[in-house]
């Protein structure tokens, strides 16, 4: 049974790895230790994963030297550098069949790598009867399998796997209600990691090079996706290129301004020098407690979990038959023409798979050769028109093509349309249209 008096969190940084320890004593008393240990990835969670040796030897000597030889259950935080975040909107569905909608989503969106991710969900807004917006986070079989052999050599037993990402909103958001947060974080190599929040949730995680520090290369990344500009607050992990950036941003009035936590008894950070460090690993340890924490491990156990009853089921099953054969049956004929049939059947299945592959791949391919082909149409359009109006915005998705754009009269509009139709694109539609001053704003959409 799992002490939740004692909680043991180690977070994997591609700087350095974090160890927290928590204890509940008498009287409800709580003792809270934290460590960390250089650990240079060279910038990348691949190299993390490569380098298993050192890696391990550094989470075998705290065990050893924290605990003895004590077999320890522990929560990991890891990078998000080769993970999944998307929001979706589907239709309003049960709570039964939500499972199984959100993985067809992820099969269509990511065909080549569905199968090889775990994911959970939250829903953000939901109207019964209407809609549902979810936000998916997901992770790499790989990564959560590389991770679990190495604490399981080094004396451990994996308890869950959760970003720290996740695991940090905890704490921003229990600060700031209804509030969006921009958090830098140093990645070295001249490269940080920008997440922003709304309230306890990442919506954008990207990475950036500090040699962008001009303001309008921020301003563009910060406005994808019609995100609102200024955010409300920032913060940064005290490196010195999150703290460039930061004040980049500050300064040009896109970021209102820096939050700082104050300790209220809550996540105990003050009792480190550097409390940024122990953010992600107090938030998880709240999560934890209010059984919020996304666990990716559960989810990479669960088919492994299925696989081995459905195994103990066949073997139970081939055991009931061949006794059956042996007791009941002079003859064993029939038995074998069954273990014919299904090792027939076996080899039907594998084929069908092996076509279903190669089908999903061809139809990912063909809609690459549509994609290529629409933004070659594009080009050769925006050249044809670049005289008669100012571009101000495209966006392609899904076989549509949505432009902004400003004229001065309808007849630039006319001839957009006669040469968007001449290359091919059909059913022009003008979604929006504004004159003003003798200008004129427009918003056309077309398909490919």
């Amino acid at each position: 049974m799992l002490n939740i008096a004692k909680q043991l969190l180690i977070e994997v940084t591609v700087q350095e790895i974090r160890f927290l320890y928590w204890e509940r004593g008498l009287w409800g008393k709580s003792t809270i230790s934290f460590q960390s240990f250089p650990y240079e990835a060279g910038g990348s969670e691949i190299n993390i994963l490569k380098d298993k040796s050192t890696f391990e030897k550094i989470l075998k000597d705290y065990r050893l030297n924290t605990f003895d030889q004590t077999k320890m259950s522990v929560r990991l935080l890891i990078p998000f550098q080769n993970g999944l975040i998307r929001d979706f909107r589907l239709p309003w569905i049960t709570k039964r069949e939500r499972d199984s909608a959100v993985r067809y989503y992820l099969q269509h969106e990511v065909p080549v790598l569905a199968d090889e991710l775990i994911y959970d969900y939250q829903v953000i807004e939901e109207k019964e009867r209407e809609y549902l917006n979810i936000k998916v986070i997901a992770a790499r079989k790989d990564v959560i399998a590389a991770y679990a052999q190495c604490l399981e050599q080094a004396g451990y037993v994996l308890r869950s796997v959760e970003y720290s990402v996740s695991a940090l909103g905890e704490i921003l958001g229990s600060r700031s209600e209804e509030k969006r947060i921009l958090c830098l974080q140093g990645l070295g190599e001249n490269k940080i990691q920008l997440v922003l929040y709304k309230e306890d949730l990442p919506e954008v995680i990207r990475e950036l090079s500090i040699e962008q520090d001009d303001v309008p290369k921020y301003q563009i990344f910060l406005g994808l996706q019609d995100y609102e500009l200024p955010v409300d607050l920032i913060i940064t992990d005290g490196s010195a290129s999150a703290d460039k950036v930061s004040g980049l941003l500050l300064k040009s009035g896109l970021a209102k301004e820096q939050l700082k936590i104050v300790n209220r008894g809550l996540t105990l950070a003050s009792e480190f020098k550097d409390e940024f460090r122990t953010y992600a690993l107090l938030g998880e340890l709240n999560r934890v407690k209010g059984k919020k924490n996304i666990d990716f491990y559960s989810s990479f156990l669960h088919p492994l979990k299925v696989k081995t009853i459905a195994f103990l089921l066949g073997v139970f099953l081939l055991v009931f038959l061949l006794a059956a054969s042996l007791l009941w049956y002079p003859r064993t004929s029939e038995y074998w023409h069954i273990q014919k049939e299904i090792v027939y059947l076996q080899d039907e299945i594998n084929k069908l798979e092996v076509q279903e592959d190669k089908l999903a791949w061809y139809e990912y391919k063909r809609n690459q050769k549509i994609v290529y082909l629409n933004l070659g149409r594009i080009q050769k359009t925006l050249e044809q028109v670049a005289d008669d109006m100012t571009l101000i915005r495209l966006n392609y998705k899904q076989s549509t093509l949505y432009i902004w754009a400003e004229c001065t009269d309808n007849t630039s509009i006319i001839k957009m349309i006669g040469i968007l139709t001449a290359e091919g694109w059909r059913e022009p539609v003008l979604v929006d249209y504004k004159y003003q001053q003798e200008n004129i704003s427009f918003c056309l959409n077309v398909k490919g």
